[in-house]
Formats: structure tokens, C-alpha cells, sequence
């Protein structure tokens, strides 16, 4: 529910497709990597070869689909076998790709460059890597699923971070989902939460309060297969918090704090208001915490009605 913004997106996926170009060209000495690039070619146009297909953005990935879609070709084995290529990619100790340095790159080192601390489907739950003991709580989701379409396995706009639970969730079938390394909508255009007072007692009684979703249709059945709402729906809580936290946090007492504060401890109104909410609500940040998305769209909300 949160787009993916990375700085230098570009030059991340073009050392990704060189990691693993380099060590294709090494395999048979490059007779691997030309079968492979006379079969993109031969399945794709004289404009596609290995690299763009490594580095095609959600656009480029929608077309090469739909072009295999149309007209499929047999998959050679150097194509299925990305699978694999992609499973050592995954593990530090297997992984057979190098950085220009020399380091190895993996799945650890593609999800370090994202940078990403919450999981951008659910907005729910950590995805922290701790790549000293190679042990990781982010998985890596394939948009375009790796049985299917083999030669997307390692494709770099076709990996999104996330966690284990929303990976379990997403299903291998051709439904609508969203890419969300697409930016051409924003955070509030996928999804805005709002909350809806049922009765009097909302304060104490969850069930005085309803959690209302306003969901754009390309996000719909991402949405609904990732069973958001019924998660969401459980933490009925937090709403009650910032509800709580609204009333505590009036505005004389924020604009106080400003004034005594601001530039020392926080630098602006919005940072302070993260910081008393424990969650972000500058849309820059809402992956680096979770419920941010949550507490920025019902706070926006309960503020508006002082």
C-alpha cells in the first residue's frame, strides 16, 4: 500500500544486471549467456536482450508479459534454470554473483539498496535483513511469478521486499495486482483508511468503531488477496490510540512544543507530530515504520474536524 521510492533506482538495477551478466559470460565462456540472449531476442524483438529484461521497469515487464502471453516460445533450459540462479541469489554463501569491487551480491545486498524497513503491502510488519548472521525476515516477492515466467526471476523491478506473510498471501494466478514500483500513484490514491464513530462508548469499545478503506481499483485485488482489510481490522487498537493521542496532543500544546523545540529535538511540526505519534506521516517516510500509513491517514482525518 506504500510505493516504492528509491534513489537512483536506475543505477541499482543496472549494477544488478551487470552482477549477473558478468557471471553469465563466464558460464560455458558466454556460451550460455548468447543462448540465452538469442532466445530473448528470438521471443521478445532485436530491442531485448538479457540486460533490458534484468532492468525493465513495471512498464517494460507489463509489455514483455504481454508479448509471451501472445505468442509463447519453449523455454530452453538456461532459461528455466534462472529459477535456480535465482535461489543462489537469495544466499549469501551460494550466491555467484560479484559487484564491481569484488563483493558478492545477493539477496541481502539488492534488499539493503531498497531500503526499506516495513513492508510496502501491508505496512504492517518489519523486513529487516541482518546480513552479519545471514539470517533475514525480509522475503522476496516476484510480481510477475517465477513458475510462469522463469526469465523474470531475477528481473530487478520484478522483486518487491516484503514480509512473510504478505509473500505467503499473494497468489501465482493472473489476477490485477499492483506493482508498487509503480510511483504513478500515490499513497492516498492506492489506499486512505478512515475511521467511522458507531457509537459512544468508541473510546473503550472496539466495537464502537469501524475501519473504513477507500481502495483504488488497481490495487483492488492485491487488496483483497493479501486479506489487508482483515488484518487491518484487528487493530481496531490503534485507531483508538490516535484518537486518545488527539485529545492529549491538542493543538496549543503541539504549537508550545514548536515553538520550545523546533530545530533542537525535531525539525518541523511534522517530525514532532511523528515522534508523538510513533509513526511517520511525512509520505517520504511511511516505509520506515509500521502503521505509518494507518496513523498518517486517520490523524489527517481527525484533524480536520478540530
Amino acid at each position: 500500500m506504500v510505493p516504492i521510492k528509491v534513489t537512483n533506482s536506475h543505477r541499482l538495477a543496472k549494477r544488478h544486471a551487470e552482477s549477473i551478466l558478468t557471471y553469465l559470460a563466464g558460464v560455458r565462456k558466454g556460451a550460455t549467456l548468447v543462448k540465452i540472449n538469442n532466445w530473448v531476442t528470438g521471443q521478445f524483438g532485436p530491442k531485448y536482450n538479457l540486460k533490458k529484461i534484468l532492468m525493465a521497469d513495471h512498464r517494460h515487464l507489463d509489455q514483455i508479459v504481454k508479448i509471451y502471453i501472445k505468442k509463447p516460445k519453449a523455454i530452453p533450459t538456461e532459461i528455466d534454470n534462472f529459477k535456480n540462479l535465482y535461489a543462489y541469489f537469495r544466499t549469501t554463501a551460494k550466491s555467484p554473483y560479484k559487484q564491481a569491487n569484488g563483493e558478492v551480491y545477493d539477496g541481502f545486498t539488492f534488499a539493503r539498496g531498497i531500503d526499506l524497513s516495513v513492508c510496502p503491502y501491508c505496512n504492517r510488519n518489519y523486513i529487516y535483513n541482518l546480513p552479519t548472521i545471514k539470517k533475514a525476515t525480509c522475503e522476496l516477492d516476484h510480481f510477475y511469478n517465477k513458475s510462469t515466467y522463469p526469465f523474470l526471476a531475477l528481473s530487478f523491478y520484478n522483486l518487491i521486499p516484503s514480509c512473510k506473510t504478505c509473500n505467503y498471501f499473494k497468489l501465482d494466478g493472473n489476477k490485477a495486482y499492483y506493482n508498487l514500483h509503480d510511483n504513478s500513484l500515490t499513497d492516498s490514491e492506492i489506499l486512505k483508511f478512515s475511521v467511522q464513530i458507531m457509537g459512544a462508548d468508541f473510546m473503550d469499545n472496539e466495537k464502537d468503531l469501524k475501519l473504513c478503506y477507500d481502495v483504488h481499483s488497481k490495487y483492488r485485488d492485491t487488496f483483497e488477496d493479501l486479506q489487508l482489510k482483515e488484518l487491518y481490522d484487528r487493530h481496531i487498537d490503534q485507531v483508538q490510540d490516535l484518537l486518545k493521542k488527539e485529545v492529549l496532543y491538542n493543538t496549543e500544546y503541539i504549537d508550545q512544543l514548536v515553538t520550545d523545540y523546533e530545530g533542537k529535538l525535531f525539525k518541523n511540526r511534522e517530525e514532532l507530530i511523528s515522534l508523538l505519534l510513533s509513526g511517520n506521516i511525512q509520505p517520504e517516510k511511511l516505509s520506515l515504520k509500521p502503521f505509518s500509513k494507518l496513523t498518517k491517514d486517520i490523524w489527517e482525518q481527525i484533524s480536520a474536524l478540530k
